[in-house]
């Protein structure tokens, strides 16, 4: 008897390789895997005839494929929020100065920190976390970072604008780098800038704090006997410390 569920499983799978639409300057939008960026059918009201805009072809990874239709077996294509080939993705609002971005590659601190200056900023404040070597007298090869990143662009953004209103900022800018970060190269790097001190290294503080908390990014730890383990940033509070029951604080960095 043929397998009546194959037919609507390679439909899922099909939907699932949709590609993403770039932005003009190469990144993609951390939105662009809501169904509303889906190509919609073109309908021809004088012959009823249903046609599909043309697009580029879905992406086919190396080492990922749809098995034939009488397999017994089907390998999923990797998910578009996983897949580095779809990255950098990036988030602007101009007219706030606020700029984010999610990537695979190293973060630039002096590009990072250019973006967030302004005529009538006195005070530019940068922060880099970088990945130390040890944790808890372990030796750590090296961190890998992963992120779901529709839903982390959307928390780093309202982290943003939260931070802007609040402070007065003239500009604030969120980077944080996904996939392995060596020993001594940052996974985050966060800008901000102020008319005066007090305002820029509170809020510097802070937006990293809510990074920590909210973002819906999460650390493996690669230890050099070959042993790893995944980490929520909330688990440690400011100090490197455990947190234990529901008091909910923060990590410091990496």
């Amino acid at each position: 008897m043929p397998d009546t569920n194959i037919l609507p499983n390679l439909r899922q799978a099909s939907k699932a390789a949709l590609p993403l639409k770039k932005k003009s300057n190469g990144s993609n939008n951390g939105d662009l895997e809501s169904p509303d960026n889906i190509p919609k059918p073109k309908t021809n009201s004088m012959t009823n005839e249903t046609t599909t805009t043309p697009s580029s072809p879905p992406y086919r990874p190396h080492d990922s494929s749809i098995t034939s239709i009488t397999s017994t077996t089907t390998t999923e294509p990797i998910p578009p929020h996983l897949d580095p080939s779809t990255f950098p993705r990036s988030f602007q609002l101009p007219e706030r100065n606020i700029h984010l971005l999610l990537t695979f590659s190293p973060l630039d601190p002096s590009a990072i920190l250019s973006e967030v200056s302004s005529p009538s900023a006195g005070a530019n404040v940068l922060f880099l976390g970088t990945t130390r070597d040890t944790f808890e007298d372990r030796a750590v090869a090296q961190l890998s970072y992963t992120s779901y990143a529709p839903l982390a662009l959307r928390t780093l953004a309202t982290i943003a604008e939260d931070a802007v209103a609040k402070y007065q900022l003239t500009g604030i800018s969120i980077a944080h780098r996904l996939g392995v970060v060596p020993i001594q190269e940052a996974s985050i790097a966060i800008a901000v800038s102020s008319g005066h001190r007090r305002a820029a290294w509170r809020a510097g503080e802070e937006v990293l704090e809510l990074c920590k908390e909210k973002a819906e990014i999460w650390k493996q730890e690669e230890f050099v006997d070959g042993n790893a383990e995944w980490r929520a940033n909330k688990d440690r509070d400011a100090d490197g410390k455990l947190v234990v029951g529901d008091v909910r604080t923060f990590s410091d960095g990496v």
